[in-house]
């Protein structure tokens, strides 16, 4: 895709943003629309790959080990690989709990570097919520263009249905 590259050939942050995270805050809204449902689950169901530390551990997990997979998903985007990877499962389990990856290629932002070390972080309670995530000043286009695409599609988003810190995005 054309809009993908920039003079340079190398990706502009400002660029993929938007046809990136597009799919991706659709689950975000998935997420927190159905985490009053499950608090704290307890099955596992998954790539290995995607799995939280907390998950692979057998501990009981929240929404956040869904922004770890998230997490995983925007390092692949930017560096072209996986954080995490193993011959076998037991191999790939040790390096997700040991929690060091190759550093982010540097022509993306420091923002969006920071973004998916967080987001990568080991304990659950460091890593940040979905809202959280989608109030990014950086984030404000993406979700923009997402709100424009479910009301053109008359797929319009009740407000009593998201959780109060995400109704700023029906404003």
């Amino acid at each position: 895709n054309a809009r993908l590259a920039s003079t340079s050939g190398i990706p502009r942050v400002p660029e993929i943003m938007p046809v990136t995270l597009y799919p991706l805050l659709r689950w975000a809204f998935v997420s927190q629309v159905l985490r009053h449902t499950f608090e704290l689950a307890k099955t596992v169901v998954g790539t290995p790959i995607y799995l939280a530390p907390e998950v692979v551990e057998s501990k009981p997990y929240g929404a956040r080990a869904d922004v770890w997979s998230l997490g995983v998903v925007l390092y692949e985007v930017m560096a072209l690989r996986r954080p995490f990877s193993g011959s076998t499962i037991p191999s790939l389990v040790r390096r997700i709990l040991r929690g060091k990856y190759a550093p982010l290629p540097g022509h993306y932002s420091e923002e969006l570097r920071g973004l998916a070390h967080l987001m990568l972080s080991k304990s659950p309670g460091s890593r940040p919520s979905v809202a959280a995530v989608l109030q990014l000043p950086m984030m404000r286009p993406a979700v923009e263009k997402f709100i424009g695409h479910c009301r053109a599609k008359r797929a319009g988003i009740a407000p009593e249905v998201l959780p109060r810190e995400l109704r700023f995005l029906l404003e």
